[in-house]
Formats: C-alpha cells, sequence, structure tokens
C-alpha cells in the first residue's frame, strides 16, 4: 500500500502517513502494521475498523480534513476502549470489542456519534457496574466475617461479657454487622465511576466494615464514659443494638462526636 504524509486528521500530528487508496479491497489474514487482521468491523474507501489476532482495535483514514462528527465518534471509541481496559476482565472484553469497533465505523459516517456507541456504553457499563458491585460486596463480606470470627474465639470460650475489653469486642462487631445490613441494602445504589477498578471497591468494601468497628467501639467506650444518655453500664443489650446502630449510620458516630464538642465549647 502507497501512503502520502501529512498531518493527523484527529490530533494534527506531522509525519502522519495516509493510504493513497480505498480499504475496501482489505480481507480477513492481510496483514496490518505486522499484525494478522482477524475481523473486520467496516472498510470504506476513507476509513477502516480492524480487529487483529492479537485483540487490538485499529482504525485509519485516507481523509486529509474530517468533520468534527467524525472526531467525536473517534473521541468516544478512545474513552470507551479505556474504560473497557480498566473495567472488565479479559474474558469480557472479547464481546465489547466487536460493540467498540462496529460502534466506530457506524459512527463514522452518523450524524449522532453519541448513539452510535449506546449498545457498546450499556453493555460495558453493565458489565463493569456488576463487578464493581461484586468486588464491594466481597470486600465487605471477607471483612465482615473475619471481624465475627475474631469476636467470637475471644467471647465465647467464656460464655458472658465479663469486662471492658470484652464489651469493646462485642460492640465492634455489632458495628460491623450493622454495616454489613448496610452494605447489602445499600449496594445496587452504589455511584460508580466510569475509570475506577474494580480493585477500588473491593477496598472500599474493606474500608466500610472497619469504619462500622470503629465506630460500634467507639459506642461503647462513650457508653462507659456516661456520655451517651439512657444507655448504662448495667443494660449491656441496649449497647449491642446501638453498636449495631452505629455501625448501619455512618453519620451516627460523627454527629455524635460533633454534639459532644459542641458541648464542651459552651461549658
Amino acid at each position: 500500500m502507497k501512503r502520502a504524509s501529512g498531518r493527523c486528521p484527529i490530533c494534527g500530528r506531522k509525519g502522519y502517513r495516509y493510504q493513497d487508496q480505498d480499504y475496501t479491497s482489505i480481507k480477513v489474514g492481510d496483514e496490518y502494521y505486522g499484525q494478522t487482521i482477524a475481523s473486520i468491523a467496516g472498510a470504506s474507501k476513507d476509513f477502516l475498523v480492524v480487529i487483529t489476532a492479537d485483540d487490538q482495535i485499529l482504525w485509519e483514514t485516507n481523509l486529509r480534513e474530517i468533520k468534527n462528527g467524525q472526531k467525536e465518534s473517534i473521541n468516544e471509541f478512545n474513552r470507551l476502549r479505556a474504560r473497557m481496559n480498566i473495567a472488565l476482565p479479559e474474558k469480557d472484553k472479547r464481546l465489547a470489542r466487536y460493540f467498540i469497533a462496529d460502534a466506530l465505523f457506524t459512527a463514522w459516517t452518523s450524524s449522532n456519534a453519541n448513539k452510535s456507541f449506546e449498545k457498546a456504553q450499556e453493555y460495558i457499563t453493565t458489565l463493569a457496574n456488576r463487578r464493581s458491585s461484586m468486588f464491594f460486596l466481597l470486600g465487605s463480606s471477607v471483612l465482615s466475617i473475619i471481624t465475627l470470627i475474631i469476636g467470637l474465639f475471644i467471647i465465647l470460650p467464656k460464655f458472658e461479657i465479663s469486662n471492658n475489653i470484652d464489651l469493646a469486642v462485642i460492640g465492634g462487631v455489632s458495628g460491623s454487622i450493622g454495616a454489613m445490613i448496610s452494605v447489602l441494602q445499600r449496594h445496587d445504589k452504589l455511584k460508580l465511576d466510569d475509570f475506577t477498578t474494580p480493585q477500588f471497591y473491593l477496598t472500599h468494601g474493606s474500608i466500610r466494615i472497619l469504619l462500622g468497628v470503629i465506630f460500634g467501639t467507639i459506642l461503647v467506650i462513650a457508653v462507659k464514659a456516661d456520655l451517651v444518655a439512657g444507655i448504662t453500664n448495667e443494660r449491656p443489650s441496649a449497647i449491642i443494638l446501638l453498636s449495631l446502630v452505629a455501625g448501619f449510620n455512618e453519620r451516627f458516630i460523627p454527629d455524635l462526636l460533633n454534639k459532644l464538642q459542641s458541648t464542651k465549647n459552651k461549658s
């Protein structure tokens, strides 16, 4: 294939090499930039989109100038491809590549580039959200189970709450249970970012349970210090229930601490 040099019609980079013939003669199995073409999403006289044997989406145009809508299609393609690479496991990327490649070729000739990518966007978003939600639940569940096992290991051999440490442990475990209930209730409403990795949600889920443990323990300390009205040291069941609430409601302990600070400032 003969090529002529010039500026890239997308970024303006010098040295871009244009095809001097149309792309309709390209076939599956041809060599393209040293790679074998495994699938052709679309080929016209001025635009080509292919998927190579090593699963890369490649495109090329022989136009010196392109329309704004065509630039938009390339920008949307780059955004979706980046999201796919971050959010999806390798086994889900194959079908996503076909959706994206087909959408790019369709968008090139469409007056509404974004609409052409809707199917690919929906597919990637559905799988990414499902995977991120699963990682969020996994992180929450693992730490919650670990906390529960540690608590049982400390309390069960004595079959009673015999000292302040036991009560603090029970408060932490109750807080983690409350946090897990909150996670199970709200995980489907989790706000997901386009370019956040699932591993982030694994950590985020673990941190949510850790906060529940901390809040439940703080609640026990506050009760032992007589800082919570209506709850006494002789009512461990009430302390446990309130620790669960502290873990469930992320604002309970921060609001309590703010109230205590406000009271101290007035005195």
